[in-house]
């Protein structure tokens, strides 16, 4: 798909090469484009390199940006999105390591900003020089970041970062308010964040922590974020934000931003926990065994054992690889320990293993600590002030002061510098020696917001199917903060999820298009690049294409596109109570009568009349003739009312070859012939082009062989097609023995998906075709093809879907059940097959290409005369069941036999053809499609051995179809099976 990106850049500084200077920093991309609906967004959100500009994710883009479910992993195991992913598929952020120049979306790179090569080595010299010039330039720092905030409240721990924040602001900004949370019940940073405050002169509040207030101001904010992370600070950080902004504070400073140029130190824990990442896969159960489950030290360090040693550097209590996966109820957990790779080209480079934790820490602290101070600001229409950042005061730290005022060579304390700083006004600051952060009470929100939680993980049940088990399972351990960690990140995560669904439908206008020919011309124009951008897919409609090759009818393949197709009134709302009722029942057809030629004769009449009209706007009409029954009766009137018509035959397959019999009928009718020769690569490619400018999407078998086809008429000066569809319902369509069979073959009955995969049974076509029928409905047997079996759709989305797929049959059951033959059963499946497949290939490609689309069977006047006039026995001949009895006279008064109309008549498509020359194609398009059909690849490499069986290779047809348009519509939001319910 041919995309634009938008770069956003921010204000001053970016990323430092090895030797730059601060006048050498290059300048921020340029926006390159304006925003679409399949738009690709690259933001800037590193301080570093200014203040980020999210006003390109207003409501209307956020609404129709499509989850990243990889993301989502992301939050559950680590806590935060592995940058340069965001939570949204199609918005990459630029953060500290990236080159705001580069593409995020094709290759980013990371490189570290400072490496210990970087620093200066000498010792430093006696005296207070340099704890000066740290004064001087924090103090210009403080200044520069908040120039445009009028009344800061400073983010005040008590400990190293904030207090040399908070001296200077006594200095430049002594108007700056400090606050301090009271978040945890194992440290009480106040006391030492009330003495610098009152020393220094400044204001100073305190806001203890209310899990449950933190959570509800969350919940009371979450539509206004514009991205999301689940750092373990988050909801501390909300607390405050909020409650600043209720005094009429206008900005927040933030102490965070110097542990990366003055350099982490690692010590023995560190290095403990490091050694004791592992990367096993442990039972889920091990860390819920009595007595165990509730000891956090036991449970952290087998939460550790199941770590990658860098993952095990971020922060905090987080879900493993296999509670990940069983929360998806996929395995995911791998695609997110995946987006790692990036880093560890970089990770491996480094010169020791502080700088190896120092680079840990910088992922994680781009993408959680950073981003919850700068998407809660934004939320709450605030400043985030982070003076450490200020490029001026990182270059001169990071390249002039020597190392040993960075990192104490003996005592391995960090930030000796700010130490020295700090002992300037303060001799001894306890909470500075030992610590400083704001913590939450983890265990306190899960015991406050169990319920809430638990009925956002029922609401988000679609693509989380496990939380609520996980929930209910660990409600009892809820004490323990390992635990709890899990339960704080599900809390962050769940709603979000529910939210943007809830955002994405009240974004989505619901449209209703009338849709069969027997209604008139479909007008497709509700559907512009606008409406298609924001539509979501329906996942249950995806499961209707790969089990039947259609969408069912009022469905489409968007959440809110409706059809009103033949046996739906186009007065009703197809959105709310949907009726179906049958137009052709035999009942309503007149008794057996004499036979006549006068009934030919108007059969004839009506038929030409029928056929000018269709084509009264088409110039250069294209018949699409087989050779069967209904092209050739429409090439007798086309040779009489439109002389000008091509006739036009499709080779397709390789069981039979209908252009003699259709080249004998155009001939004869003194009628142009042309023929076309399926090359399925062609084909295939046809589609793809066309794609984009497709109104909606069916998978009908013929679907290929059409797109071929109009695509050479359109390049051939046609401007529109001739179809024989439409006439099958009125005059009938007779239930023979075979039908009989299948259906009653068809059991419902769920096999293991293997069935049709072991020797032997697997290059049997018939062999698969029969179990594929015992796993069928009855009704949905009458469909035409091979398709996947339910077990396989399953598979495919990795989620139970296709039961929600064969609800949609019942719509249907009622009429179906209210009728008094076979042959009206089979009539109504071909009125939803027919109607949803192949009347849908003919328009929905037409409209891609341009061209009007006939159907003369369509015409009122005709079928009226047909069903309400004929008798009975000229639609079906009562002795012979051969159907269009009358057709075949018609035909018979210009052509005594033709073996084709007789026997059959279709275009066909080479489905093994199609397998052999695209399979990796469409397996590269699988792999780019994983979010909603995750199984696909597994699929198409466990059967590639397979696809010289037409039934396997009518499946990879359905998967050739369906993939192409998944991905395309990738960037917008894809709905939900919990929707469907």
């Amino acid at each position: 798909m041919n995309q634009r990106t938008t770069t956003i850049a921010g204000g001053f500084g970016f990323p430092l090469a090895p030797e730059s200077s601060v006048e050498d920093a290059p300048r921020p991309a340029p926006r390159v484009g304006s925003g679409t609906a399949a738009h690709r967004l690259q933001i800037v959100t590193s301080p570093y390199y200014g203040s980020p500009d999210f006003s390109a994710l207003d409501d209307g883009h956020a609404a129709r940006a499509s989850i990243d479910q990889v993301s989502v992993a992301d939050l559950l195991r680590n806590g935060f999105v592995y940058a340069p992913h965001s939570i949204y598929k199609d918005v990459k952020l630029v953060t500290t390591g990236f080159d705001p120049h580069h593409d995020m979306h094709v290759a980013p790179e990371f490189r570290y900003l400072f490496r210990d090569s970087g620093h200066r080595q000498a010792r430093s010299s006696p005296g207070t020089a340099w704890v000066e010039k740290y004064h001087q330039l924090l103090c210009e720092a403080f200044e520069n970041a908040c120039a445009e905030i009028t009344s800061p409240w400073l983010l005040q721990s008590g400990g190293k970062d904030s207090t040399p924040l908070a001296i200077v602001a006594a200095e430049v900004r002594p108007d700056t308010r400090c606050i301090t949370y009271l978040g945890g019940s194992e440290e009480n940073e106040v006391d030492s964040a009330t003495l610098v405050a009152a020393k220094l002169g400044l204001r100073h509040d305190t806001l203890e922590c209310d899990p449950g207030r933190a959570y509800d101001r969350y919940l009371a904010i979450i539509d206004r974020l514009p991205l999301l992370t689940a750092d373990f600070a988050l909801l501390s950080y909300v607390d405050l934000a909020t409650e600043i902004a209720a005094d009429g504070a206008d900005g927040v400073v933030d102490g965070m931003g110097a542990d990366g140029y003055f350099g982490p130190t690692v010590h023995g824990r560190e290095r403990v926990l490091s050694s004791l990442a592992r990367n096993l896969r442990l039972a889920r159960a091990m860390t819920e065994l009595p007595l165990l489950g509730r000891n956090f030290e036991f449970c952290y360090l087998l939460s550790t054992l199941q770590m990658d040693p860098v993952e095990r550097a971020f922060p905090g209590s987080r879900f493993t690889d296999a509670e990940v996966d069983a929360l998806f109820g996929r395995a995911i957990a791998r695609e997110s320990k995946a987006r790692l790779e990036l880093f560890r080209p970089e990770i491996a480079s480094a010169s020791s293993l502080d700088e190896r934790w120092a680079m840990a820490n910088s992922i994680a602290g781009v993408s959680g600590s950073f981003a919850k101070g700068l998407y809660t600001a934004r939320a709450l229409s605030l400043r985030a002030a982070y003076p450490f950042c200020d490029c001026n005061l990182r270059e001169w730290v990071y390249r002039q002061v020597p190392s040993d005022q960075l990192v104490d060579p003996v005592t391995r304390a960090n930030k000796v510098l700010v130490r020295r700083h700090i002992e300037t006004r303060f001799k001894q600051l306890p909470y500075v020696a030992r610590k400083g952060s704001f913590r939450f009470d983890l265990c306190g929100l899960a015991r406050q917001r169990f319920d809430e939680v638990h009925a956002y993980a029922v609401q988000a049940s679609d693509m989380l199917p496990g939380a609520t088990a996980w929930l209910e399972r660990n409600r009892g351990r809820l004490d323990n903060k390992y635990h709890a960690s899990k339960f704080y990140l599900l809390a962050i995560v769940l709603p979000w999820l529910v939210r943007h669904r809830e955002r994405s439908d009240s974004h989505q206008q619901r449209v209703q298009i009338t849709m069969s020919p027997y209604y008139g011309k479909p007008d497709f124009s509700a559907l512009d690049d606008d409406i298609k951008g924001r539509a979501r897919l329906d996942p249950v409609s995806m499961a209707d294409l790969l089990r039947n090759g259609f969408v069912y009818p009022p469905h489409s393949v968007f959440e809110d596109v409706k059809l009103a197709t033949f046996g739906f009134d186009p007065q009703h709302d197809m959105h709310d109570a949907p009726q179906f009722h049958f137009g052709f029942r035999d009942s309503g057809k007149r008794p057996d009568g004499d036979e006549t030629d006068a009934a030919v004769a108007t059969y004839h009449r009506l038929l030409c009349e029928a056929l000018d009209r269709s084509c009264a706007k088409i110039r250069a009409p294209w018949l699409l003739q087989s050779g069967g029954k209904d092209s050739t009766t429409l090439a007798i009137a086309a040779a009489e009312a439109r002389p000008d018509t091509v006739c036009f035959t499709y080779l397709g397959g390789r069981e039979e070859n209908e252009i003699g019999s259709a080249h004998a009928v155009a001939r004869t009718l003194g009628l142009r012939h042309e023929v076309l020769a399926c090359d399925p690569g062609r084909a295939y490619d046809r589609y793809l082009a066309m794609l984009p400018r497709m109104p909606l999407l069916t998978a009908d078998f013929a679907f290929l062989s059409y797109a071929d086809m109009a695509t050479t008429i359109a390049a051939s000066n046609g401007d529109g097609t001739v179809d024989g569809l439409g006439s099958d319902i009125y005059f009938g369509t007779p239930m023979h023995s075979q039908h009989w069979l299948l259906s009653s073959l068809a059991r419902g009955v769920r096999l293991p998906r293997w069935a049709t995969e072991l020797p032997g049974i697997g290059h049997s076509f018939r062999l698969c075709y029969l179990l594929s029928t015992l796993q069928m409905d009855p009704s949905e047997r009458l469909f035409p093809g091979s398709r996947f079996t339910d077990t396989e759709v399953d598979a495919l989305f990795g989620l139970d879907i296709a039961r929600l797929s064969k609800a949609r049959l019942a719509s249907f059951r009622s009429e179906m059940a209210s009728v008094a033959s076979g042959d009206d059963w089979k009539a109504i499946t071909l009125t939803i097959s027919e109607a949803a497949g192949g009347f849908a290939k003919g328009l929905y490609t037409a409209s891609a290409l341009s061209l009007r689309a006939a159907y003369p069977f369509c015409d009122r006047a005709l079928r009226e005369w047909v069903y309400r006039q004929v008798p009975s026995d000229q639609h079906i001949d009562p002795v012979t069941r051969a159907n269009k009895a009358l057709v075949r006279r018609h035909i018979a008064t210009r052509f005594e036999r033709l073996p084709y109309v007789e026997h059959k008549g279709c275009f066909r498509f080479d489905l093994c053809g199609l397998a052999e020359q695209r399979f990796d194609q469409v397996h590269a398009i699988a792999a780019q499609s994983r979010d909603m059909l995750p199984g696909a690849v597994a699929w198409l490499e466990r059967n590639r051995g397979r696809l010289d069986n037409k039934y396997h290779a009518s499946k990879f047809y359905l998967l050739a179809v369906v993939l192409p348009w998944i991905h395309h519509h990738g960037a917008e939001a894809v709905g939900s099976a919990e929707d469907a319910r």
